[in-house]
């Protein structure tokens, strides 16, 4: 798999950590990049960036009854409950799922909604009235929400800061980290149909701190072994 590490002045500009994952014009710019279809690393943001092509991404029915096989496993159920505990431990209350898989959490966590792009795991939610039409929902007048999850999800969004600011208090997300770009590649999280953004543990941080958040708690997750995967608490410090 080729690697290309990429170095430009509008690319590595200080303003540049957080409109990757904006819409924005320098957004489009650096995900316009990997046209040549391979993992482009900046390493003065330590962070890569894959061209995932929409049309093949996966999210259908076999994608949805996949997951619903990965949750009633062992493992899956160790998943789910460390994640409702992780969130038991900060907040209270409403939190909206992003990108819900099987909808595991959502029903494990009692007072959680979701929004997802796969139609299967949308009817889902609609079904079990947990379905939040998110961000079409609000406006930059309205309330947001106190407190978002993304488990396994930031990494596939085209643009996750439009997601992000909607949280007005706690993010909750597991994802995986990297080294370095040979990391990334070698890894079995590297997922040409599904995985955008690779991050280093400090360019994920300085990704979130430019939408306000800051880093409350950060584990690893051994209990199920997963190779590199993190789950992160970060609270809003200020408007992003």
């Amino acid at each position: 798999m080729t690697v290309e590490t990429t170095v430009n002045g509008s690319a590595t500009s200080p303003n540049c950590v957080r409109e990757p994952y904006a819409i924005s014009t320098q957004g489009e710019h650096i995900l316009g990049v990997g046209s040549m279809m391979s993992l482009h690393w900046f390493p003065e943001l330590d962070f890569g960036v894959y061209p995932v092509v929409a049309s093949e991404e996966p999210y259908d029915q076999a994608y949805f009854d996949k997951y619903v096989q990965m949750a009633k496993t062992e493992q899956g159920q160790t998943i789910t409950a460390k994640r409702v505990e992780l969130v038991n431990q900060f907040h209270t209350g409403r939190i909206v799922d992003i990108g819900v898989g099987s909808g595991a959490f959502v029903d494990a966590h009692g007072m959680a909604f979701g929004f997802d792009i796969n139609p299967v795991a949308v009817e889902y939610l609609k079904k079990h009235d947990k379905y939040v039409p998110f961000p079409g929902l609000l406006d930059e007048k309205q309330t947001r929400f106190e407190a978002i999850s993304m488990w396994d999800v930031l990494e596939h969004l085209r643009y996750p800061g439009k997601y992000l600011r909607w949280a007005s208090r706690f993010v909750f997300l597991s994802i995986p980290i990297f080294e370095n770009a040979e990391n990334a590649v070698r890894s079995r999280h590297f997922r040409k149909n599904e995985h955008r953004w690779y991050f280093t543990r400090s360019s994920l941080k300085a990704f979130m701190a430019e939408y306000g958040f800051r880093c409350v708690h950060e584990e690893h997750e051994p209990e199920t072994g997963r190779e590199s995967v993190f789950r992160f608490v970060f609270e809003r410090t200020a408007d992003g």
